[in-house]
């Protein structure tokens, strides 16, 4: 940031008990189907603009449809606005009618939901006269339970209230009343509001991206719709952030040209994998054009990638001959049949209230006991907060609390599981961390999907687990790491290009890997090989399949004839991809065993396999595990995703174990027979 910039954007600190300047998100109100205001995902929102590091929210203003919602409605949203906000920043209420006596209802609903102060829109509908305005607010102030910020916004009102006008009610009203938002975008309105108001007056006016000009003006903040959409972009913007200056001001000049901004704003918020729902009818149609300027926008910062975080992509046409691995019959025949027996258990299953989003689990068989590990965030995918927990087991029936495997993340900091392994005698644990993520933060620089990206390991030492610093440079570990049958050890995962990576180890030892890039990121290119997963092949080959986020619906391959040294071109096989993670193994009879979501049609997630094969060149069965075609997360969250996500599996007392999350909320162990396999 320039000198000139933050000399710009240092403006004294008025403050009005939690209130203070800052950016503050005017947020949206979700709506389910029905149409009926959407509690869950309102948290889930609340919680992705709080980890984007908004300063705090309006609830029920202009962006957040107050105009459609009636006083019930407003009570459900302030109510668990102020309990999902959780002290993180101040909540302010759109109290704002057509005449006093419902503004003066809608204040007091707003101080006995426990919201910090009331945004009260000019009245509107009937043209009301500058006297008229000036009775209103003192009408308002006379008897107010709440702080007071006077709201003009011409564009939704049609109503011209001077700057000098609304000066006189703020000294007038000194006290009760303590700020205005203005949203006229009139950096000449804002000093001339500022050298007629109060000295402790707020002032809120602009966007993130023109805090430059604004603060000079005099202003201490903006309450902005935009940032739903772009939190943590706009609130490097508003700090003087000058690519996130142009990068958010692009997006911006996109919704003000909408012929709906709000209904455009969802809809890619949507698209970002957030429950915003839609607008109510008949205001929720979004012009495909103006939709597709706003994805282009945000591609550029990093945004809406398909297949990132899960979201669906389009099926995609593979002209290259695919890897013969798999007969297409074995998918059809696997679904119509029985599943085969398992014994079922669940290890967390989240409450209201409790970490309700849980993925990424793993599972390991070391010394006589289970241990489980998986990601564990409150509400969405991959948000700042997220950590890892670790339960243990005796038998696999009867599971330990969960613990947590590190303190809990601060600031912008986040924990993904990375799997168990055992070197020199000793269980290890990897975990891999990051400060942002492109799926849900935007990149920190083009082509980056994570910053700050490191994995981490940690040793069981009986009693818990140490901490053993990072294992190897720029790698996002995807699969830990197993021995090859000389010796050495193999990892899969990708770097912070998201490239998928290969990792071999004479020792496992930290620093000491040679990394093969297997299937590089391109930009612009319909494929997007991901998190592999790899065995070895009788005849010696080393085999790695890999997920296609680029939408081919099929399983890629790339294989090392040579121990690891080279490896060959990623191709397409005829495994189906359900666009999830997998895993494979040896079992101990010398058959492969691929866990995985074996369809590439509409069921995708919500089936639950296992792919078997006697020589690891071509699997011969398949078998089914589970299927639930109505599977569906219980609370909503960003990302979240249908089925039985990401499963991970070990061989322990004759029976394969098999890890995975359910809806992204549940972890749940299902173990099989080995000769049922």
């Amino acid at each position: 940031m320039t000198s000139a910039l933050l000399e710009a954007v240092k403006t004294p600190v008025r403050r009005h008990g939690r209130l203070t300047g800052g950016l503050y998100t005017a947020c949206v109100t979700p709506f389910g189907s029905d149409e009926q205001v959407d509690t869950g995902a309102l948290r889930s929102v609340i919680d992705y603009l709080f980890a984007g590091g908004v300063t705090g929210l309006t609830l029920t203003g202009t962006t957040g449809e107050a105009h459609a919602l009636d006083f019930d409605e407003r009570r459900r949203v302030w109510a668990t606005g102020v309990k999902a906000a959780a002290g993180r920043g101040p909540i302010l209420a759109g109290c704002g009618a057509t005449t006093t006596r419902e503004a003066k209802r809608l204040v007091a609903l707003a101080a006995d939901c426990g919201c910090d102060a009331a945004l009260v829109l000019t009245p509107w509908y009937e043209n009301a006269t500058h006297d008229a305005i000036a009775r209103y607010y003192d009408g308002l102030a006379a008897e107010a339970k709440l702080p007071i910020l006077l709201y003009h916004n011409p564009s939704r009102t049609h109503l011209d209230w001077p700057a000098a006008k609304a000066a006189e009610v703020a000294q007038r009203l000194h006290g009760p009343v303590i700020g205005m938002k203005d949203s006229t975008n009139d950096a000449r309105r804002v000093a001339e509001l500022r050298a007629g108001a109060p000295a402790d007056f707020l002032i809120f006016s602009g966007g993130p991206h023109q805090r430059a000009a604004f603060a000079a003006a005099g202003a201490d903040g903006c309450i902005d719709g935009p940032s739903n959409v772009l939190p943590r972009e706009g609130r490097e913007a508003y700090d003087g952030n000058e690519k996130r200056i142009a990068y958010f001001g692009d997006f911006y000049k996109v919704v003000a040209s909408a012929e709906n901004d709000i209904a455009l704003m969802k809809a890619v918020m949507r698209a970002l994998g957030l429950p915003a729902g839609k607008t109510r009818a008949p205001n929720d149609a979004v012009p495909e054009a103006e939709y597709e300027r706003a994805k282009k926008v945000l591609q550029q910062g990093g945004r809406l990638y398909g297949g990132d975080a899960g979201r669906p992509t389009e099926r995609q046409d593979v002209a290259q001959k695919a890897v013969h691995l798999f007969e297409p019959a074995l998918e059809a025949e696997a679904l119509a049949a029985e599943p085969v027996p398992t014994r079922h258990v669940t290890l967390w299953r989240p409450e209201e209230g409790d970490f309700q989003y849980s993925h990424h689990a793993c599972i390991a068989h070391f010394g006589g006991q289970f241990f489980a590990a998986w990601s564990n965030a409150r509400l969405n995918e991959d948000s700042p907060g997220q950590l890892v927990r670790v339960a243990t087991s005796k038998d696999g029936a009867v599971w330990s609390e969960a613990r947590e495997l590190t303190a809990p993340p601060e600031g912008m900091l986040r924990w993904t599981a990375g799997g168990f392994w055992v070197r020199g005698g000793k269980l290890l644990l990897n975990a891999t961390r990051y400060t942002r993520a492109r799926y849900v933060d935007g990149h920190s620089a083009p082509g980056k999907c994570w910053a700050d990206m490191a994995t981490e390991h940690f040793e069981w030492d009986g009693a818990g687990w140490r901490p053993l610093g990072p294992l190897c440079d720029d790698f996002y570990v995807n699969e830990a790491p197993r021995q090859l049958t000389d010796g050495r050890f193999l990892m899969t995962g990708v770097n912070d290009a998201h490239d998928a990576l290969v990792a071999v180890s004479a020792t496992g030892k930290a620093m000491d890997w040679t990394v093969h890039c297997i299937a590089k990121r391109v930009s612009g290119s319909p494929m997007r090989l991901t998190e592999p997963s790899w065995f070895a092949a009788k005849d010696g080959r080393i085999r790695v399949l890999l997920r296609d986020d680029g939408g081919s619906r099929r399983i890629w391959i790339s294989e090392s004839a040579d121990g690891g040294n080279t490896w060959s071109p990623a191709a397409p096989t005829d495994l189906p991809d359900g666009q999830s993670k997998f895993f494979a193994l040896t079992l101990p009879d010398g058959r492969v065993a691929f866990v995985s979501n074996a369809t590439g049609g509409e069921l995708r997630r919500r089936f639950l396999s296992v792919a078997l094969s006697g020589d690891g060149n071509d699997f011969t069965r398949l078998r089914k595990v589970a299927l639930d075609a109505n599977a569906a997360p219980r609370f909503p969250g960003m990302h979240k995703a249908r089925g039985f996500q990401y499963p991970n599996a070990c061989i322990a007392n004759g029976r394969l174990w098999v890890i995975n999350s359910v809806n992204k909320e549940d972890i749940e162990l299902r173990s099989i027979a080995l000769g049922d396999l």
